[in-house]
């Protein structure tokens, strides 16, 4: 029967026990965490709440008797009291519109999500708590000179780490990213650069970094952890800050963290001389602490130390242990947030020591019991407040104020909307000038085009004058007279040298003629490539003139040598298509870029104008297709190809024309 009883004890009674140990610190290491995010902002008090004092002081201030500021730090010391109290965010309502109604008040903005955070960890609603732990993060920054206290990643923390045995490389990571600044830290405390809380937030991220690798046996990373607190808290202790209950708890902290270093190292006579040394902080110290935070280390204290003994099997100090804990939680009275679980767990793993196996088992199972219920309800309040719910609500709460103070916005929306009229107006003005505008600028276009246009046809009239005069009027025909008249007179002198003489000479007239004839070739093609230069400077001047470069980014490559077969009337034409795509960028792209390419690609003539507007097609649509027909024209008379690509990323012209 003894072996029997061992047995039960070893693989059914103490597995038990240690996952009810689980489940019971689970929302109490979450309860901690969000006191120290809170903390930062406020503090807190026991004494009972008395409900007239929210009326009188919103009467003092409604009176004008009291100032915003008093009025703050009076609502404040009543909400530290009334973190139980249901109708707390009704009663912080005035704090609320008060906080911000001047940018001046921005610190209390912070508070204010501070207060509801806390007040819902009371009530033990953890949705509601993170959003608006999430709340006062987004308020904090706005306050200047804002100087980081860490509680984002001490937040961080606290959700990754509520289940220490997930999201360890989440944690991991977050711990990566700010280790240089918490090795760091010794040096900003030596020139007081940082807050108290931020070496709270540091101390709170160190000890959780132990406990992280404590349950990763990772000897190396403890180490390291304990290390940088040591530094943190000799550069605290140097040149202590005034506030001696932030100090202390910064000392408890490192304690914390020491032990976490004992248990990697499997120290166990270290391990329970540092939980000795911690309570003996809190009992000689603890009046220097908040109360809320006393309670909080004193309890979990109270229950390393009974772990620390049930684990040893030292039955007297268990008990011992045992009985002062609840002794410490029947003197914190209605304030105890505990459901009772932890008594029936450490009850029944002492008469487990004492070889009650029966009666060990009959109370896990009703801790088990009361633990579940309290689940479902947990798991029944998150179910229907959802962060979403929460943010539905706030909705809601908004609306109903807004329809509270309709009647009072009436002259306010009345002169809204003349100014909106006004606005419309002015609108409709400035939209009929940029028509007026834009209608001006495709006039200038135009003229320009036209101008262009005529430049280039005196151009090919002045060369084709100047060619006839000089092959056909002038020197050539000239030379050939000479030619023929030198070449008779050979054939008809008998004088054999003066005949040799008139033959060099006819060979030299000859010459003469071929060097005009090659003389006149070279002008010719001079005056095409004269006449080439003369469309590109075209080009950019139309583009130049109705698209301005501080307005577009433009972009123009155009080969000349591909237009050395074309006549007159496809440069006419292709210079009408790029008047058409300009004035289509002016009216209807809002386009910023503009891209122009014409060049020779496989026996075509190729002409790319692309823009980066919001599309061509849906504009043609639109309005006719006027535009777009008469590129399609244009193009079916040079016996040329038209391709035209849209989009809301802009639109392109591809144009092929054969030599």
């Amino acid at each position: 029967m003894a072996d029997f009883n061992k047995m039960t004890s070893r693989y059914f009674i103490r597995p038990l026990f240690r996952l009810g140990g689980l489940l019971l610190w689970r929302p109490l290491i979450f309860y901690g965490i969000a006191f120290l995010v809170i903390s930062k902002l406020c503090c807190f008090g026991q004494n009972p709440v008395v409900p007239q004092d929210w009326e009188q002081i919103a009467d003092l201030h409604n009176r004008g008797l009291i100032g915003d500021t008093t009025y703050f730090l009076e609502a404040e010391k009543l909400s530290e009291r009334s973190f139980r109290d249901p109708e707390l965010k009704e009663k912080l309502e005035r704090y609320r519109r008060t906080a911000w109604s001047d940018s001046k008040y921005q610190p209390y903005r912070a508070k204010y999500y501070a207060f509801l955070a806390n007040h819902a960890i009371f009530l033990h609603r953890e949705g509601y708590a993170m959003y608006y732990l999430q709340k006062m993060e987004e308020q904090a920054p706005k306050e200047k000179p804002y100087v980081s206290t860490l509680s984002q990643a001490r937040s961080l923390l606290a959700i990754y780490g509520r289940n220490k045995n997930l999201n360890h490389n989440r944690q991991i990571t977050l711990l990566d990213s700010i280790l240089p600044f918490l090795k760091s830290l010794p040096g900003f405390v030596a020139n007081k650069q940082v807050p108290i809380n931020t070496c709270v937030n540091g101390m709170t991220i160190l000890n959780a970094g132990a406990q992280l690798y404590l349950v990763r046996s990772d000897s190396v990373m403890v180490s390291q952890m304990l290390n940088v607190a040591k530094e943190l808290w000799k550069a605290m202790e140097k040149d202590p800050y005034e506030n001696t209950g932030k100090m202390l708890q910064c000392h408890l902290l490192l304690y914390a963290a020491e032990r976490a270093y004992a248990q990697v190292q499997m120290n166990i006579n270290e391990e329970g001389k540092l939980l000795n040394r911690t309570l003996k902080l809190i009992e000689y110290e603890g009046s220097e602490l908040n109360p809320l935070w006393k309670r909080a280390f004193e309890s979990a204290t109270l229950m390393k130390l009974i772990d620390y003994h049930i684990k040893q099997r030292h039955i007297d100090s268990s008990n011992y242990y045992f009985n002062s804990l609840k002794q410490k939680v029947t003197s914190y009275g209605e304030h105890e947030s505990g459901d009772g679980t932890r008594f029936l767990l450490y009850e029944g793993e002492i008469d487990a020591l004492n070889g009650n196996y029966k009666t060990a088992y009959q109370k896990a199972l009703k801790a088990y019991e009361r633990n579940d219920s309290i689940i479902a309800v947990k798991i029944a309040d998150i179910d229907n407040n959802m962060y979403a719910h929460l943010v539905a609500e706030q909705n809601r709460l908004d609306l109903a104020r807004s329809e509270v103070s309709k009647s009072q916005r009436t002259y306010a929306m009345t002169i809204i909307v003349g100014v909106l009229v006004a606005a419309v107006i002015a609108f409709t003005f400035r939209l009929k000038q940029r028509d007026r505008r834009a209608k001006h600028q495709i006039e200038e276009l135009g003229r320009a085009t036209r101008l262009e246009i005529e430049s280039l046809q005196a151009n090919a009239d002045m060369i084709q004058r100047r060619m006839s005069m000089e092959l056909h009027d002038g020197l050539a025909g000239m030379l050939v007279g000479i030619s023929q008249q030198l070449d008779l007179e050979v054939m008809s002198e008998l004088d054999e040298a003066r005949s040799e003489r008139l033959k060099k000479i006819a060979d030299l007239a000859k010459e003469v003629y071929r060097e005009a004839r090659l003389k006149s070739h070279d002008w010719h093609r001079q005056g095409v490539l004269e006449e080439f230069r003369s469309f590109s400077q075209s080009v950019n001047r139309i583009i130049g003139q109705a698209l301005s470069k501080e307005q577009y980014d433009i972009q123009i490559e155009i080969d000349n040598f591909c237009l050395e077969n074309t006549t007159l009337d496809i440069r006419v034409h292709l210079l009408r298509i790029i008047q058409e795509a300009v004035t289509n960028v002016m009216k209807h792209a809002k386009a910023s870029v503009f891209k122009l390419f014409l060049y020779e690609d496989e026996g075509f003539i190729t002409l790319n104008i692309s823009d980066n507007g919001k599309g061509f097609i849906s504009e043609s649509r639109r309005t006719g297709g006027l535009g777009q027909q008469a590129l399609k024209t244009r193009v079916i008379e040079m016996c040329g190809s038209l391709e035209i690509k849209s989009s809301a990323e802009g639109t392109e012209l591809l144009i092929h024309i054969p030599f």
